[in-house]
């Protein structure tokens, strides 16, 4: 009864999730907890006779009544709790006759081989009762095991079911080998004319506004030209669509022929068929709530990793800080929890604004925002250091700052017991459930910190059953700096530190980031 009253206290005096800041972790109080805590009360009184104690009432409000499979656990129970009963009420009655008689036509019956007849009677009582306690213990936890797992596999709106590279990526996975040892990735794409014309469709299917204008040619003809256009919250860009001789694309540039025209808003990217099945890739996920399939698109891993023509085109070199090639996740009405951003190594809020804005395009607004400054090993000092200098903090815009949590205790690439410093997959594993949306950024930090961390989800053990992994990830944002990508080698000697440059070879990143979607993580290259 004590247990009820607090559960039904914190239930009626704490709101539905309650966030503890503090020095090492994140803590929540949720009302799962509480609905968990209450099912526990409520089976064991029931098993008692005493469900219709006031109070008890209310804590099985917590949890759905209609919920057969339950219910014909609880009838299993109840069933069984009542042999019990009946097995004991008989023993109880031969002990209270004690009559040698009735011991005897237990044995004509061929009973009495199952009755040990002890010096005391309440010696042989107190046992039965051990026992019976024990095996309704045994039962309960069972009962609430069992619960606890049929309730997270019922409510997981993102089982996942598998991935589907497209055909366009599953050339490049397989060429990535030879396509590196002869240095030829932007003669891969822009001279071979099955690559062109991808490459053409490509930026028909991320095209999030066109505009269409007449041309005036000589002799007075008009023409209509279709021009896309792209915006990723920092550079904005036009592509001709009409022109597949060439690629005319213009970044943080009006074409003349838009010269006075308004450039749309930006806007979502929506994908909601597969017209451009050879082209991006897909994976299926599957809505336990409303027992279907469903698909997210994704951009296919070709190129450099980055926008694919980055660094083909001499003359657009801000290609390279492009992001309009990376495909969002669609609204995400099938996720009913947080929307949680764990950021590694962001200097300032400039290198958050494209994920925060964007995905807010696709109406997934952050709940929290989980920020760490990047610095690795296990010196508080150097955390202090970087705490004091640390100008993250000013750069974060008025309307975010309530969600936001900038940590500055070292980041560890193995499990330590040391509590000055952070295994950020243990982290996410303890803060996440699954029916959170977890998104993970690896930014501009130490190589080996963020290729551990892409390995310990690799190695995860998942539960196939469930579909999904121990550490929670549904979205990875991984910069990708090989010191073997030719053509940025030079950008990355010029604003890299020595220990941010992988080595790596890009054609391994390649198959990891493709190994990662096959675990149902939807993994992107980062800029």
């Amino acid at each position: 009864l004590i247990l009820i009253r607090k559960s039904q206290s914190v239930s009626q005096s704490q709101p539905s999730s309650l966030i503890l800041h503090t020095p090492y972790s994140i803590h929540r109080l949720t009302l799962h907890s509480i609905m968990k805590i209450s099912s526990v009360v409520v089976v064991l009184l029931s098993s008692c006779g005493m469900a219709a104690i006031p109070g008890v009432a209310a804590a099985v409000g917590l949890r759905s009544s209609n919920n057969e499979e339950q219910e014909k656990k609880q009838t299993k129970q109840q069933q069984q709790n009542n042999k019990n009963r009946l097995l004991i009420d008989f023993m109880q009655q031969a002990k209270d006759e004690k009559t040698a008689d009735n011991l005897a036509t237990l044995q004509d019956e061929g009973d009495a081989s199952d009755v040990t007849v002890v010096d005391t009677l309440q010696e042989e009582e107190d046992a039965e009762d051990t026992m019976e306690e024990e095996a309704e213990d045994m039962e309960l936890e069972k009962e609430v095991s069992g619960e606890a797992n049929m309730e997270e596999e019922m409510t997981n709106r993102r089982r996942f079911v598998r991935y589907e590279p497209s055909v366009w990526e599953t050339q490049w996975v397989d060429e990535i080998d030879d396509i590196m040892e002869a240095k030829s990735i932007c003669r891969n794409l822009m001279s071979t004319p099955t690559q062109l014309e991808k490459l053409h469709d490509f930026m028909e299917v991320i095209c999030t506004a066109s505009i269409q204008v007449n041309d005036v040619k000589e002799g007075g003809d008009q023409t209509q030209t279709t021009w896309c256009y792209y915006h990723d919250q920092t550079h904005y860009m036009w592509y001709n669509v009409d022109n597949r001789a060439e690629f005319e694309l213009y970044v943080d540039q009006t074409p003349a022929a838009l010269k006075g025209v308004e450039p749309p808003e930006p806007a979502a990217l929506i994908l909601s068929d597969d017209h451009w099945a050879p082209i991006v890739s897909k994976l299926v996920y599957f809505d336990e709530f409303a027992d279907e399939e469903y698909v997210e698109y994704i951009e296919p891993l070709v190129g450099t990793l980055r926008f694919p023509l980055a660094e083909c085109l001499p003359d657009q070199p801000l290609l390279a800080d492009v992001a309009s090639y990376i495909i969002p996740p669609p609204y995400l009405y099938r996720t009913d929890g947080r929307r949680i951003l764990y950021d590694v190594g962001s200097k300032d809020w400039s290198r958050l604004q494209y994920v925060v804005e964007q995905w807010a395009l696709h109406d997934i607004d952050f709940t929290d925002i989980m920020s760490f400054s990047g610095s690795s090993g296990s010196s508080s000092g150097a955390s202090q250091i970087k705490e004091a200098t640390d100008d993250f903090p000013a750069t974060v815009p008025a309307k975010h700052q309530e969600h936001i949590y900038r940590e500055y205790l070292p980041l560890v690439d193995f499990p330590s017991p040391d509590k000055a410093t952070i295994f950020l997959p243990a982290l996410i594993q303890e803060m996440t459930q699954v029916n959170d949306y977890v998104l993970l950024k690896l930014d501009r930090v130490n190589a080996k910190l963020k290729e551990t961390i892409v390995a310990y989800l690799l190695n995860d053990n998942d539960n196939a059953a469930r579909g999904r992994n121990t550490i929670h990830v549904d979205e990875l944002i991984w910069e990708v700096d090989n010191s073997d990508n030719f053509l940025f080698r030079n950008q990355f000697d010029a604003t890299l530190q020595f220990d941010q440059l992988s080595s790596q070879p890009l054609a391994d990143t390649y198959r990891q980031l493709q190994a990662l979607r096959f675990k149902g993580i939807r993994a992107h290259a980062w800029i």
